[in-house]
């Protein structure tokens, strides 16, 4: 089941997106579903861990902001890609904050729309025939890329951190590291292999991660660290 949730307090807006939609998917998607709701309050008491896409206004009258319910949505919901709708364009930057996956401006254009299902398809796609194994003992895991949020290197184990759960396992940083580095990874740290589309934030000295997390980096790889999550935005997350 294919699941999105759109929150938007103008029922104009609502009804024309739910239209585009429809069109959308009915010729795409086998199964989906589709909720709406008129306020942040209203989203949050639903079952939102388990949806796969969300539309949020930015400006939700009588109700907290788009930015804020998605930091909210994103302390539960990691894999979920998120679309913003507004009409203010200056607003835009706020919404890498949480790892948005498109700014679309109002009134929505449905040429836009359906190029940013296309994507949001054709990663769902990708995500199932990108795999890593990895090994703990005698047991191994096959873990979508996109699910691993970072390797740590600890006691001479690796701990990978996924939007799921945690593996301590037997491969070395430096092998994984070699398999992923042109899949949206990098080695902030001797210690440390990120997942670029998980950085909430960062400074000199360290990283944030979605999750909350805070791993360290090596000062001399601050500049190529700079670089690469700049490519990264510029390719991952343009706007609409």
């Amino acid at each position: 089941m294919f699941r999105i949730f759109v929150c938007d307090d103008e029922e104009v807006f609502r009804k024309h997106l739910e239209a585009l939609l429809e069109e959308y998917l009915k010729s795409r998607v086998k199964q989906y579903e589709i909720q709406y709701f008129s306020s942040a309050e209203e989203l949050l008491k639903a079952n939102y861990e388990q949806c796969d896409v969300f539309c949020l206004d930015v400006e939700i009258e009588n109700s907290i902001n788009g930015i804020t319910l998605a930091k909210k949505i994103r302390q539960k919901n990691l894999k979920a890609d998120i679309i913003f709708t507004t009409s203010h364009p200056e607003e835009a930057h706020c919404a890498f904050e949480v790892n948005t996956l498109r700014y679309l401006l109002k009134p929505i254009q449905k040429e836009q729309l359906f190029k940013t299902f296309d994507l949001i398809l054709k990663k769902r796609k990708e995500k199932l025939s990108k795999l890593i194994t990895l090994n703990q003992g005698q047991r191994f895991f096959q873990i979508p890329f996109a699910d691993i949020i970072y390797f740590e290197t600890v006691d001479r184990k690796l701990r990978a951190v996924t939007s799921q759960k945690e593996y301590i396992i037997d491969n070395k940083i430096n092998e994984v590291d070699k398999f992923v580095a042109d899949k949206g990874f990098f080695r902030i740290h001797k210690s440390y292999l990120i997942n670029l589309a998980y950085v909430k934030e960062y400074d000199q000295a360290t990283v944030t991660m979605q999750n909350g997390d805070v791993v360290y980096m090596s000062r001399l790889r601050i500049k190529a660290f700079k670089e690469s999550f700049r490519l990264y935005l510029k390719e991952a997350h343009r706007l609409g």
